[in-house]
């Protein structure tokens, strides 16, 4: 096992990282990219694509946006209502492992933006299926929370 030299991650990590000739791991240099961005011109090209989207109409929404009742969610609600002027349709995929704080998080990003929340809760049944399948082929119990995350809010958008 080889670990990184700048975040102690292990190149055994779940998800795949590897390490560079320096020992320094994918992750860190994904990190690093950030600050080379030029995010002033990213932030143009980003609000002359958000132009072509905004519908206008009360009765419609503008985009979809993943939340979870962290801070990130509430720092890109904010971001997609107040910087980009659009009417998100907020989606949270139910793990089961919320906690009250998170449900608490949840009420009050709604209440704070005024936004409409999306909520899918899966079975119980369903979770204890996926969990036992991708224990046994991933060595992870967590990866329907991954999956359902990432893709029900692109199955709402695509609907």
């Amino acid at each position: 096992m080889k670990i990184c030299n700048q975040c102690l991650y292990p190149n055994t990590h779940p998800l795949g990282i590897t390490l560079n000739s320096t020992g320094v791991c994918s992750g860190c240099d994904v990190h690093e990219e950030k600050y080379n961005q030029g995010w002033e011109d990213r932030k143009k090209d980003l609000l002359k694509i958000v132009n072509d989207y905004k519908i206008n109409r009360i009765d419609e929404y503008d985009c979809v946006v993943p939340i979870n009742g962290g801070s990130d969610s509430f720092y890109t609600v904010y971001y997609v209502k107040e910087i980009l002027g659009l009417k998100p349709l907020c989606v949270y995929y139910n793990t089961l492992y919320s906690t009250r704080l998170g449900h608490s998080n949840l009420s009050r990003l709604r209440r704070l933006f005024n936004i409409d929340i999306h909520i899918h809760i899966p079975s119980r049944e369903q979770i204890i299926a996926i969990n036992k399948a991708t224990i046994y082929h991933l060595q992870s119990m967590y990866w329907h929370v991954h999956a359902g995350s990432t893709s029900y809010p692109l199955h709402i958008a695509k609907r």
